[in-house]
């Protein structure tokens, strides 16, 4: 038997008209092209700009009580978007392939519902935060689970390119806030992305 759930993580704030409507600009974050702060306006990376990020073997965890009841571990993740204002970036698309389930039952892969925004935003030199806003991507596996992002909580961290290395986002067991009832309601997400567009990619005031 199926159980459905849905999970809360990172990515809002509105209701479904507003995925319709262009999000807010950020006015302390930049992307930048070179490593300067503040960014200088010819250095701005400017709307419209491709965004990708992708990531090997990203790991969920689906608990309870502090006792793992299923790992889905995927292949790859892939995050696509454009450039909008300041550090946010508009989703055009979010996929997870190749995804497994550890009670060796056969996940149908994943399902974007929404698609939101991505936020990055400026701590200090080169290390950031990355939040969604209004994204949910539905997790088929033992478990049918919806994760849906919020933008306070989990972040992913941010670290700019350095020196040859693309910039990451990254999670470190980073747990969804219950939304649901159903399935487990303790989940996280393992996964480090690299940003392959654009680059060089700096985050600045």
């Amino acid at each position: 038997m199926k159980w459905t759930a849905t999970f809360g993580i990172v990515l809002a704030a509105a209701a479904c008209a507003l995925l319709l409507a262009a999000p807010l600009a950020s006015a302390e974050t930049t992307l930048c092209k070179s490593n300067q702060d503040p960014c200088p306006e010819s250095e701005e990376y400017p709307e419209g700009t491709h965004f990708e990020a992708v990531a090997k073997d990203l790991t969920l965890v689906n608990a309870y009580e502090s006792e793992t009841l299923e790992t889905v571990t995927c292949e790859e993740s892939v995050l696509s978007g454009e450039v909008y204002l300041g550090g946010e970036v508009t989703l055009t698309s979010i996929s997870l392939s190749g995804c497994k389930s550890s009670l060796n039952f056969k996940c149908k892969g994943a399902t974007t519902q929404a698609l939101g925004t991505l936020l990055l935003s400026n701590i200090g030199e080169g290390i950031g935060t990355a939040t969604f806003s209004e994204t949910k991507v539905q997790v088929s596996c033992f478990f049918i689970c919806t994760y849906s992002y919020s933008e306070k909580e989990p972040a992913f961290d941010f670290l700019s390119t350095a020196g040859e290395e693309l910039a990451l986002l990254s999670a470190e067991e980073v747990i969804f806030p219950v939304v649901g009832a159903i399935c487990p309601p303790e989940t996280t997400i393992t996964a480090t992305y690299k940003v392959t567009s654009p680059t060089p990619l700096y985050i600045s005031s």
